[in-house]
């Protein structure tokens, strides 16, 4: 694992003594507590390597990097040059040969800072997906950057503030939402380079520039299902083959599901060797997946760690992770990950591999279906839909979400145009679902409008777009993350490898569902390798956790007195009393929500931990 930090004074004023050490000494725990190395290549900038490695330096520019690099061999034939044995080293020669042209041709995972000497700028780079964080914000003249928001904080002149937008698409919407403006953070005047770009930091701004995007395939689109499987299982086994040639002691994170499994199986054939498994059960109920889980671990597993949680100290857990990750935490999913995450560093492992990428590169979410129904629509194609709308129901009904024509006819109404090839509208109801119990003092001060991004003409894949950019992966990435990073590991996650993503996306959907089936190409493609019950396995559970039943469970007065503090109530979020009263219908089962009651307890605790930190520091 490592980290980057650092600042960039550049009026030429020096920073206040120290500060960039504690920047530094404050993302530590990223590279196990071992600083690589500090530059300062002029007056008022210093840069911050985190880690092992050291930063990289030459006449002409010079940078420090967390991540790694996935195409070392490609790079350095174009370069004329022996592989380098440290991957900064590689990444100033190909900005100093091609400039920013240069490391958009890296397949990685990595965040850098680089400073041009020659045009004295300091660019702040991030890969295509964002798998590595990098935040920045102004202090008077100083602009202020690492891979951890805690390191900025670092510096006497910013304070943390909370941002009342992200707060508010946080508290008062749905987690998918936090991530719709990709440079928002939940810090007032904090900002993350955006995936796929770069910032060029200097006195008039922050410009923030574009070097990728997803551009489909038309050759990719025109090929036949076997093609397209054979072709998708040569792009995943060579993903998963870079990401394998590291020495690290690593793990594998599993699940019942397609994507976790292929990862995990195709490892084990590439190294010819039995791998150490993890994952995470609750005993018994519907998010519990051991017993799906067995096969894969019967063929695969050198040892399957299936990490038990009962009834956890909830609101004890919940400040810790506050603290840890500097922001209220997306869903329960990763408070499970990371009891995982800690339970493999307690191992001596050192990465864990991942299946994240794998429902939005295939179309796997459950709501993907109406987007896919939406495209047969478009197309005239009556009988593949009416084909398509019968396994949907027959596989996939559900006592709560029913499915049926009439809920077809109602989501392509609500979240498409069939009149504009592609436009994918904002879910209102799942956006809405609770505004009427919130103050309209808070919802003014946060409300923002929905804005989708199309830039296809399917609409399965502007969805599929929407949560890979926007709405699903960032709070997954950033979750992650900062899990990982608290115990020094890494995760590798061969499905957010570029050119596995725009080959899926180039796809059409009628090759990657079959009769009510997703990831269709997929399971055909890991005939063979997959044990079958993995591969024909078409419930979704998803890497979920029982916290509805937590909250009520010997911490539940805990939680009600939480909502019944006079800090909550002093916030003016809600109405008077319609928070208790969606805790009491909870309890009551006269409605679920668990995920609400979750981002209370994250919001209160937040705050609660900024209040406390400013206190010390007074």
């Amino acid at each position: 694992m490592s980290g980057l930090t650092g600042a960039f004074a550049f009026s030429g004023a020096g920073l206040p003594p120290d500060t960039g050490r504690r920047m530094a000494e404050r993302s530590g725990h990223r590279g196990r507590g071992r600083i690589g190395g500090v530059l300062r290549p002029r007056d008022g900038l210093e840069l911050w390597q985190i880690g092992p490695g050291r930063p990289a330096s030459s006449p002409a520019a010079c940078l420090v990097m967390d991540g790694a690099i996935y195409n070392r061999q490609e790079l350095c034939e174009r370069l004329g040059r022996p592989n380098p044995a440290d991957g900064p080293g590689l990444v100033l020669a190909l900005y100093e040969s091609e400039g920013v042209d240069g490391l958009a041709r890296i397949n990685g995972d990595l965040a850098l800072a680089l400073y041009d000497r020659l045009k004295d700028r300091l660019i702040l780079f991030r890969d295509r997906f964002g798998v590595k964080p990098l935040y920045y914000a102004r202090a008077g003249s100083t602009w202020l950057f690492a891979s951890e928001i805690k390191s900025l904080f670092q510096h006497p002149a910013l304070t943390a503030e909370p941002d009342p937008g992200t707060l508010f698409d946080y508290l008062a919407t749905h987690y998918r939402y936090i991530h719709r403006d990709p440079a928002r953070t939940y810090y007032d005047g904090v900002r993350q380079v955006p995936p796929g770009h770069y910032v060029v930091l200097g006195p008039s701004g922050d410009p923030v520039r574009r070097y990728w995007k997803l551009e489909l395939d038309p050759e990719a689109a025109a090929l036949d299902s076997r093609q397209a499987e054979e072709r998708l299982l040569d792009l995943v086994r060579d993903s998963v083959a870079r990401r394998l040639n590291d020495e690290r002691p690593m793990a594998f994170s599993v699940s019942s599901g397609m994507d976790s499994s292929s990862v995990c199986s195709l490892a084990s054939i590439l190294t010819g060797e039995k791998l150490d498994l993890y994952s995470v059960g609750y005993g018994r109920g519907e998010y519990d997946e051991s017993e799906g889980i067995a096969p894969l671990a019967d063929r695969y597993a050198a040892r399957w760690r299936n990490i038990l949680i009962s009834e956890p100290p909830l609101l004890d857990l919940v400040d810790r992770l506050v603290r840890l990750t500097d922001g209220p935490v997306c869903t329960v999913t990763w408070l499970s990950h990371y009891f995982l995450a800690r339970t493999a560093r307690e191992d001596g492992r050192h990465i864990i591999f991942s299946g994240l990428g794998g429902d939005e590169c295939l179309a796997g979410e459950y709501e993907h279906f109406l987007f896919f129904f939406a495209d047969l629509k478009r197309k005239g194609l009556d009988d593949r839909l009416a084909l398509e709308v019968e396994g949907w129901s027959r596989l996939h009904d559900h006592p709560i979400f029913k499915k049926s024509w009439a809920v077809v006819e109602d989501a392509l109404n609500r979240l498409v145009d069939l009149t504009r090839p592609g436009l994918v509208l904002p879910d209102r109801l799942r956006y809405e679902r609770y505004l009427d119990h919130f103050d309209p003092d808070f919802i003014q001060a946060g409300d923002r409008p929905l804005e989708m991004v199309c830039p296809y003409d399917s609409y399965l894949a502007n969805r599929c777009y929407q949560d890979l950019f926007f709405e699903t992966t960032p709070p997954c990435l950033a979750a992650d993350d900062k899990n990982v990073a608290r115990f020094g590991l890494e995760t590798r996650f061969p499905f957010l490898d570029h050119r596995v993503v725009e080959f899926c996306y180039s796809l059409p959907g009628e090759i990657k569902y079959d009769r009510g089936v997703t990831k269709a190409v997929m399971r055909r493609a890991m005939k063979g390798i997959l044990p079958e019950a993995n591969r024909l396995n078409t419930t979704k559970t998803g890497f979920n956790a029982p916290v509805g039943e937590w909250i009520m469970g010997p911490g539940r007065d805990k939680v009600w007195d939480l909502i019944r503090s006079r800090s909550f109530r002093e916030r003016g979020w809600f109405r008077p009393g319609a928070a208790e009263q969606l805790f009491m219908a909870h309890e009551w089962g006269e409605a679920n929500h668990m995920m609400l009651l979750w981002q209370i307890l994250n919001a209160e605790l937040w705050l609660r931990s900024l209040t406390e930190q400013k206190r010390k520091a007074a």
